[in-house]
């Protein structure tokens, strides 16, 4: 069975995933790979690669060896008009299939074509595994001139790099965390009014503002998903008008800010769209738990990881 781990779809319909585009990224911010890559977030495969004349499709593998069964499923989506393909003079038309793998459930690859000149078809159908393991199949579309060897698709993810330890929420406390340590400078005292669209009405509270100077050695860029922790131990997940945890079930938040349409509570928030590790001036960041309920706060770091997978056959072997 030429699939990748996903035997079953032989017997149904071909779907393609076409995405055509174009992707920038420097050198040093990507890895390189031939064909597959095998990483901490998944897998990524290539199958095949297909193209089409007037009458028919024909695919052949990733050695450019003639590949069977893609194309009898290739030619008979083509014939039947299940996929839509354009030929322009001067210029190849190619579908690279991948089989993907997404080994954490929050991560999904999506794979884009370097260096494809138009974006005028993109197809989103992926098809799931039936083994319900987060396999799927992307097919990416390459419009290219004619006399282009190989393709490259190019995809990015983002990759954990852990829990901070806690950092105690008073002027002056201080936490390492990945080569850079993180110091509370200012807490606000005054607290702006805020609004906030709940779908159920509109939520009407406050939030305060918070500043952090960052200290760090290396060159690192990360984003930052902030947890807090309020003065009882526990976590913060929801809060009232006056910013202070509310012990609502967040299954049925929202049944509590009925009949008036007026809510009454709404999720904790505590963070910011700045770089945690820039380093440099003082990152603020906002947050809707009032401050004096605040015990210690942590955050849960990840960075986006470029990929680029070469030496994709856009013809087959002679």
């Amino acid at each position: 069975m030429f699939f990748w781990h996903v035997p079953r779809l032989m017997k149904g319909v071909l779907i393609l995933a076409v995405a055509i585009g174009g992707l920038a990224m420097t050198q040093e911010s990507r890895k390189e790979v031939r064909h597959t890559y095998d990483g901490e977030s998944g897998t990524v495969t290539l199958l095949g690669v297909c193209a089409a004349t007037e009458q028919e499709g024909y695919c052949w593998g990733p050695d450019g060896k003639p590949f069977p069964e893609l194309t009898d499923r290739f030619d008979a989506a083509y014939k039947a008009g299940k996929i839509a393909l354009t030929v322009r003079y001067g210029s190849k038309f190619r579908v690279a299939f991948f089989g993907i793998n997404d080994k954490r459930s929050d991560a999904s690859f999506h794979l884009e074509p370097v260096g494809s000149t138009n974006n005028y078809h993109q197809y989103e159908s992926v098809l799931s595994s039936p083994s319900g393991d987060n396999s799927r199949y992307q097919g990416v579309a390459f419009d290219v001139p004619k006399d282009a060897k190989e393709g490259v698709v190019a995809f990015s993810y983002a990759a954990s790099l852990g829990t901070s330890p806690r950092l105690k929420f008073a002027v002056g406390e201080k936490m390492s965390f990945l080569g850079a340590t993180f110091e509370v400078v200012r807490i606000g005292t005054e607290a702006a009014e805020t609004r906030q669209s709940t779908g159920y009405g509109t939520y009407t509270g406050k939030s305060w503002a918070v500043a952090l100077r960052v200290t760090r050695t290396g060159t690192r860029n990360a984003g930052a998903s902030w947890s807090v922790v309020g003065q009882d131990g526990l976590s913060v997940g929801i809060v009232d008008g006056e910013g202070k945890p509310a012990f609502v079930d967040a299954s049925v938040l929202y049944s509590y800010n009925r009949p008036d349409s007026t809510p009454k509570y709404v999720q904790a928030a505590f963070g910011g769209t700045a770089d945690v590790f820039r380093g440099g001036p003082d990152i603020v960041l906002g947050t809707n738990v009032n401050p004096t309920q605040i015990k210690e706060v942590c955050f849960s770091a990840s960075e986006q990881r470029n990929v680029w997978i070469t030496g994709i056959p856009l013809d087959p072997a002679r």
